[in-house]
């Protein structure tokens, strides 16, 4: 007699204790026999298990997701490995039952498995990730980030090569790194609304780094040992100055450290232009930390959040960095420090920055803490997705994310495809579309949705038509500032199966009269409340299977006569206006008839 273990999944996500089972089985029984007894076993289950097909857990991944001890089934099957009922155990397993932690047989209905099919697969992701770390580890491995900072080709080489950096240049850029993690996220509130009180000790500490600053100094070494009490102390911890790297593959001018990962990593050059750019050199040390060791063997587990600090001459640089998918790096924070009629709004600004990076510190230390000393299991790469942190300063925000109860688990292409990590490419790195479960309640069963963030929203515009019967918008769950500037709106998920927008409907396409009934009421609805559409093209109209059309992306919704058109706006798009002009209703109608030309016969 062997025990067996089995898990079914009769719904998307299922609580693990109640559908793990254990049977006794002898090398001749079948997987009849075992489908019987797990309809005795779970009988609100039985109509699916009834029709459930049979697969070792090595031809799907298994991911355990969340602190609820939920299990979400994710990835392609092989479509070749559906177990016969007429298999007896001895061929499936024959040398046994692997041992008691370990779940070999996964039970799952038709509708699951088309799900399936639609989600990234973590594991893999997780070897992306360790392909990308492998990639930056060997990025430029044959130079010192000093080296990697002093000439245009080897500037070029670092951001642009396999296992370059995401910063904003050349054309390289991706999500907020405040989007990704708490402590990064709370550093830039705090930035950007110094509004603390100021102790004593922080303003003496930022007069004396203002003051040093903004000094001439005959060589580097001398302006970062003058320099160097002074950040100890606005920090209130001791740095590792001038120390290597385990591997010896950087010298940082200091890191803040714990548990050997890095909370806050500084570079310092005498002036400006001379021997590189600071920020960029940091931004480069810290790929070589991604490259040590310590961090490998916590690929997975943590984005590796980092603080850069960043001095050449009296300029002051604080930025972010994350690794995801690639790294990612923001600057915060950025100025002269330069004894002027102004000094003491600068001395505040100083000291009142240097006071949250002091805190961003002491929590980046709670968190690495936590990552070696916690024996938790954590979801494979689960930090690949977002990690937003609602803004403080709009009421009820933090609070209506929690009601969400969000669980990121793929990004979408353009198109509103899922896409595996590892498929990214620079165009799908700056976009912000992911697929998550919202759940109502901690025993709600969970609901696919798509989660967007935008630098700006019109949520008045969403609601009316998605309010509609029947809706000319998909359902708006929710639509949160959080901090990064952006709102994350949550909404009903179209799958492509389920619609897909004109633009990627091949020919032929809906008729022109099919879809402007739709889009008229919808237009009529927008005016009557003040609201311009302004982008009204094939991209941004969805054709349903059931014939009905809504309308999406209300990012560039404005009041007529009142709001303008992006500066930035795409002139090439054929909207018939012009970059930052005044929006009017008169221009959805002229795009309609636009667009009415284009799905007509010819």
């Amino acid at each position: 007699m062997s025990r067996f273990y089995w898990v079914a999944f009769p719904h998307p996500s299922v609580e693990i204790d109640n559908q793990v089972t254990a049977l006794e089985l002898t090398p001749e029984d079948h997987l009849h026999h075992v489908r019987a007894w797990l309809q005795k076993a779970h009988p609100k289950c039985s109509d699916d298990l009834a029709t459930a097909s049979y697969y070792k857990v090595s031809n799907f991944a298994l991911d355990r997701y969340s602190s609820r001890e939920m299990y979400e089934l994710i990835g392609k099957r092989d479509a070749d490995a559906r177990l016969a009922q007429r298999h007896p155990m001895r061929t499936l397993f024959p040398e046994g039952a692997q041992s008691p932690a370990c779940i070999e047989i996964v039970v799952v209905t038709d509708e699951i498995i088309e799900q399936a099919d639609t989600l990234g697969d973590p594991y893999g992701n997780l070897r992306h990730m360790k392909a990308r770390a492998k990639s930056s580890r060997a990025a430029g491995s044959t130079r010192s980030p000093s080296d990697s900072v002093k000439s245009f080709a080897a500037i070029k080489s670092i951001v642009l090569d396999a296992g370059g950096l995401y910063y904003g240049r050349h054309d390289r850029f991706g999500p907020h790194t405040a989007l990704f993690n708490k402590e990064l996220a709370l550093l830039k509130y705090e930035i950007d609304h110094p509004e603390r009180f100021i102790p004593d000790e922080n303003l003496a500490d930022a007069i004396k780094f203002v003051e040093t600053a903004a000094k001439f100094f005959d060589a580097e070494n001398i302006r970062e040992s003058r320099i160097h009490p002074i950040l100890e102390s606005l920090l209130g911890s001791k740095g590792n100055w001038q120390q290597p790297t385990n591997s010896r593959s950087a010298k940082p001018d200091v890191v803040w450290s714990e548990e050997g990962f890095a909370c806050l990593i500084a570079e310092i050059k005498n002036e400006q232009g001379l021997g590189g750019d600071p920020f960029l050199q940091s931004l480069v040390v810290y790929r070589k930390f991604i490259g040590e060791q310590k961090y490998q063997q916590s690929l997975g587990r943590s984005n590796f959040p980092v603080v850069l600090l960043a001095i050449a001459g009296d300029r002051l640089v604080v930025a972010t960095a994350i690794f995801t998918d690639s790294i990612y790096a923001n600057e915060l924070f950025t100025m002269s420090l330069r004894l002027s009629t102004h000094v003491a709004d600068d001395v505040s600004r100083v000291a009142r920055l240097f006071m949250a990076v002091k805190q961003c510190i002491k929590q980046l230390r709670g968190l690495y803490q936590h990552l070696t000393r916690s024996a938790e299991s954590v979801p494979p790469a689960r930090v690949l997705w977002p990690n937003p942190t609602a803004d403080p300063s709009v009421p009820n925000g933090t609070e209506k994310m929690k009601e969400l109860h969000l669980e990121f688990f793929s990004k979408l292409d353009r198109h509103g495809n899922p896409i595996n990590q590892g498929d990214l490419n620079d165009e799908d790195k700056q976009h912000l579309m992911y697929l998550a479960t919202m759940r109502a309640g901690d025993d709600s069963e969970a609901t696919v949705v798509l989660v967007k963030f935008a630098t700006k929203y019109n949520e008045g515009a969403h609601r009316l038509l998605a309010e509609q019967v029947p809706p000319l918008a998909p359902t708006l769950h929710a639509c949160i500032r959080v901090i990064g500037d952006m709102f994350m709106v949550v909404m009903q998920y179209i799958s492509p199966s389920d619609g897909m927008a004109l633009a990627d409907i091949l020919p032929p396409r809906p008729h022109a009269d099919v879809v402007r009934p739709h889009i008229s009421k919808a237009l009529d609805l927008l005016h009557a409340k003040e609201f311009v559409f302004g982008d009204l093209r094939e991209q941004n109209v969805l054709y349903l299977s059931d014939g009905r059309i809504l309308l999406v992306d209300f990012d560039g919704v404005g009041v007529h006569g009142i709001s303008r058109y992006s500066v930035c706006l795409n002139i090439e798009a054929g909207l018939g206006v012009r970059r930052n002009q005044i929006m009017d209703k008169s221009h959805d109608l002229e795009n309609l008839e636009r667009l009415m030309r284009r799905l007509s016969p010819q």
